[in-house]
């Protein structure tokens, strides 16, 4: 991996951890009847139509959730190491 890939790519995971830390530092995710406001996009015959969409997450789902965005989180911390360690040793 070149220099400015390896760049690119830890700007990319702080900017991520950046915004899992904010919604995990809520936690409204922790409790029962947490409520996920989903948005997204479609490209149907009319084109591009962006919907939004609450969805009021089962009882202990919201579990699997949190532990689901921790694990990410776990995962992309190790990867900005290896980062790290491999721009370390380029040098």
């Amino acid at each position: 991996m070149t220099n400015i890939d390896r760049e690119t790519r830890c700007r990319k995971i702080v900017k991520e951890l950046a915004k899992l830390d904010r919604f995990l530092e809520e936690g409204s995710i922790k409790q029962t009847g947490w409520v996920l406001n989903m948005e997204y996009s479609l490209f149907g015959s009319l084109g591009l139509i962006q919907k939004s969409k609450a969805l009021t997450v089962p009882k202990e789902l919201h579990i699997k959730f949190y532990d689901t965005l921790t694990a990410y989180r776990a995962d992309l911390l190790h990867e900005l190491v290896e980062l790290n360690k491999e721009a370390t040793h380029d040098i």
